[in-house]
């Protein structure tokens, strides 16, 4: 097997129940088939996680300074590369570990991919997310986007972010797929509203948006809407629902393993997402798979998808966003019978196919 370094600021073995991101270390493993995966974490890895076919450096709880912790994961790296040689540098997230990744492909003689996910392609001041802002920074990702050997975005979103950045390249896109066998698409009914709301309670996903749309559909149709995530708003978002009068309507179930995931879809016939900024969203794109309507707004992966799929209109417009999702009501069989379609030639082998040939080609060439 090829040698392949993969690069990350978190996401594995870390965070509630030790998950991290879930779908990125089911995606470590759909590609540790391929390849011997070393995966450099600047995040420290829970001593007891285990990811199969990847062998994990991450520095230690105890250094603190980041450019130390950096400066551990690079020497470890040129160590191994001394020892073993990597054909390949891969990095999820444009910065920093995406900017690591491309110096030392640059230094080292080895093709370097990047793989951009979120706020490395955005600046939203209202809410002070993404990595934009800064005017270094922003630098430093501009160059890693035009000079890393591949590109790669989640959603064609990402890809117009990209060329909005100055950067006129190729970007893959390609979109990280639900797996069938967790998400399996079923039949619903819509007589009652079951709507579920994916993501934790923070200013980007716009959960005021959320619940005032929830609070005008329950004007037409009764309803129950279920919120899956930790809150990081200290309970301003319960307060809204009270104010809104829509409190007893509204479940607020807090952070749950991503087992348990499955049956929150089964349960739900309705997923609204509402951020400000997306660069793709799984909740979404497991809501899709599962035979959920889904409304939201046009931002990641519901930006790229075709009308006969989703109800989606622009950031911060509930009542909008409300009028269409009553309109469209009536097709919501065909819907999601639409987005099964797009979820089976979109789902998660296909996410593994599509990235194992990129990494090969770029290690080819």
């Amino acid at each position: 097997m090829q040698r392949l370094a993969i690069w990350t600021y978190g996401g594995i073995g870390a965070g509630l129940f030790s998950q991290g991101y879930p779908m990125m270390s089911k995606v470590l493993q759909g590609l540790s088939s391929t390849y011997y995966i070393t995966l450099f974490s600047f995040v420290s890895v829970a001593t007891s996680y285990r990811l199969p076919g990847c062998e994990i450096v991450s520095p230690p709880l105890w250094l603190k300074p980041g450019m130390l912790r950096w400066f551990y994961l690079i020497l470890h790296f040129i160590w191994l590369h001394i020892k073993n040689g990597f054909k390949g540098l891969f990095a999820f997230w444009g910065y920093p570990s995406g900017f690591i990744v491309t110096c030392l492909g640059k230094i080292l003689g080895i093709p370097s991919m990047v793989n951009v996910l979120g706020a490395e392609l955005t600046y939203l001041p209202e809410v002070n997310f993404g990595l934009l802002g800064n005017p270094l920074r922003r630098k430093m990702i501009c160059w890693t986007l035009q000079k890393c050997n591949a590109l790669i975005t989640i959603s064609a979103f990402q890809a117009h972010l990209v060329k909005e950045l100055g950067i006129n390249r190729k970007s893959h896109i390609i979109p990280w797929g639900a797996d069938p066998g967790m998400f399996p698409f079923e039949i619903k009914n819509w007589e009652t509203l079951q709507v579920l709301h994916v993501a934790n309670l923070n200013p980007v996903k716009d959960q005021t948006t959320l619940l005032k749309t929830f609070a005008l559909l329950r004007r037409h149709q009764e309803g129950v809407l279920r919120i899956v995530g930790a809150d990081f708003l200290e309970g301003k978002i319960q307060m809204l629902a009270k104010t809104l009068g829509i409190e007893e309507d509204v479940q607020f179930v807090g952070a749950v393993a991503y087992e348990q995931m499955q049956a929150h879809y089964q349960w739900a016939n309705m997923m609204l997402h509402t951020s400000l900024y997306e660069g793709q969203s799984m909740a979404v794109t497991e809501a899709l798979a599962s035979g959920l309507l889904v409304g939201g707004t046009s931002v990641g992966i519901l930006n790229d998808l075709p009308a006969a799929c989703c109800i989606v209109t622009t950031p911060g417009e509930p009542e909008k966003l409300a009028e269409l999702l009553m309109q469209r009501m009536p097709e919501a069989a065909f819907i999601a019978r639409n987005a099964k379609s797009w979820s089976e030639q979109h789902n998660f082998d296909y996410t593994i196919r599509e990235m194992k040939e990129v990494i090969q080609q770029t290690m080819n060439a």
